[in-house]
């Protein structure tokens, strides 16, 4: 290493720990103006921030306008593309305030959000093996699992990935915890050891598929193309012999004194596939789950956050599955 590079590193070192404080901090006020508002407002702010971000945020924007290409391609024209993505803009400010704002809900429940079919949860629970709740970054997922738990009582668990700063990690941590939702982070080490524990005591473990990151997956077929795609909810419900639901929690128009409402709808428990060949039977159950999400973003596609880079990786034709370095 350069000697000037060595001088810089305690500049750059102190640069990132001067932003932290500032977006740790910005978060913090921002959690704290909007549980200050009566719920309807902070919703239409939420909302106008969102909208307003679509515009301010071109890099992001822009983003989200070519997945929308890629995805419904001549489908849709292009102003239903730029409708699509303002209003998907939107409602993550929406959900944002829905989030930091749960605990004031949270006595009201039942008539924000419905659930279309207890019985299977209760089915795939009764089993004693947990439960397996396959879903994406649709709707307000938040929102899902936090209903499960503090409306519905199941044990809920959610496998999430590390924020960028620890104590805005352990903000979400606490604020899923009002939630009755325990975090399980991904990559810590006894992250292995909590999952089959969640097993063990026979509870529901939430899993998010839809997004290209960094961990063990399969390339499937999302939107006519190929998309790297996490295959632990597979692995888990093979090696634990554990059911799996897919299902979604999707913002609906009817409100509540000018609250949305949601609707959970939940799938009958997934047959897996056994072809003999583990690793062909991996990629099929992870096909599977993908071409339900599909569907489902198909069905309100301002509900998915689009611009994630969902197919930034590509497949070697040399090696159709690998673990990205």
């Amino acid at each position: 290493m350069s000697r000037r590079r060595r001088m810089h590193r305690p500049l750059r070192r102190a640069f990132k720990r001067i932003k932290n404080d500032c977006l740790y901090s910005g978060f913090r006020a921002v959690v704290a103006l909007f549980r200050a508002l009566p719920p309807a407002r902070g919703l239409r702010l939420g909302a106008a921030i969102g909208t307003a971000a679509y515009y301010l945020l071109w890099p992001d924007r822009r983003r989200a306008l070519e997945h929308l290409a890629i995805a419904f391609g001549e489908e849709k024209t292009q102003a239903e593309r730029r409708r699509i993505a303002r209003a998907c803009f939107a409602h993550l400010g929406m959900c944002f305030v829905e989030f930091v704002n749960f605990e004031r809900m949270k006595d009201r429940l039942g008539e924000y959000v419905e659930l279309s079919n207890r019985a299977v949860i209760d089915a795939c629970l009764a089993r004693g093996k947990g439960l397996i709740w396959v879903t994406g970054h649709l709707g307000n997922w938040e929102i899902l699992a936090s209903y499960m738990g503090a409306q519905e009582r199941f044990k809920v668990n959610a496998v999430s990935r590390a924020a960028y700063d620890r104590r805005m990690q352990g903000l979400l941590v606490r604020l899923r915890a009002h939630s009755d939702v325990r975090s399980i982070e991904r990559g810590d080490p006894r992250a292995t050891r909590e999952l089959i524990r969640v097993f063990r005591r026979n509870e529901v473990l939430a899993m998010l598929i839809d997004q290209d990151t960094r961990v063990q997956g399969v390339f499937v077929d999302f939107f006519g193309r190929p998309a790297w795609t996490p295959v632990a909810a597979a692995a888990l419900a093979y090696k634990m012999d554990a059911p799996v639901l897919v299902g979604f929690i999707e913002r609906i128009d009817a409100k509540l004194g000018g609250v949305p409402r949601h609707r959970i709808t939940v799938s009958d428990p997934i047959e897996l596939p056994r072809t003999g060949d583990p690793q062909e039977d991996l990629r099929l159950a992870t096909a599977e789950f993908t071409k339900r999400i599909e569907a489902q973003i198909r069905r309100v596609p301002e509900q998915w956050v689009w611009m994630h880079r969902r197919w930034k990786r590509r497949p070697d034709p040399a090696k159709e599955s690998s673990t990205p370095a």
